[in-house]
């Protein structure tokens, strides 16, 4: 299969948006202990980004549709992006939980907008294959 250079560059901003986001997991529970939190903390940590992003994907599939899938996907980067900053200045789990609920809604964003673009850029037999290199980018970056 001969992928077009599009095709490349949206699974390689997926390896970096990924990668990113992992490579604050180990630090976080240390973070979470540092402000005081517990380790249930860490599940409410945990539970604040995946429900956010489960809830605002509800709304980011027809942002994508209307505004496109770029700007989608970069509204998530920078999301991404600003969310530790918020980490790092809260100086008590609630604020990091919300900073936590901020990053999820960065993830749905550029995940939703990231996949629905992989969709536009191959032809409609081919969309499997092209799931499944998203996938595999995502499991690159673990």
């Amino acid at each position: 299969m001969t992928l077009p250079l599009a095709f490349i560059l949206a699974l390689a901003s997926n390896v970096f948006f990924w990668l990113s986001l992992q490579s604050l997991f180990p630090a976080l529970p240390l973070y979470i202990a540092s402000l005081g939190g517990t380790p249930s903390d860490n599940g409410l940590a945990t539970f604040a980004a995946a429900g956010a992003a489960v809830v605002s994907r509800l709304f980011i599939g027809t942002l994508a549709d209307r505004m496109g899938r770029k700007p989608v996907m970069v509204l998530g980067g920078i999301i991404a992006a600003v969310t530790p900053v918020l980490y790092g200045v809260s100086a008590a789990m609630p604020t990091l939980l919300a900073a936590r609920a901020l990053a999820g809604i960065g993830i749905a964003a550029f995940s939703t907008g990231f996949q629905a673009l992989l969709a536009d850029l191959v032809p409609p037999e081919r969309r499997g294959e092209a799931l499944g290199w998203c996938g595999n980018s995502m499991a690159l970056a673990s």
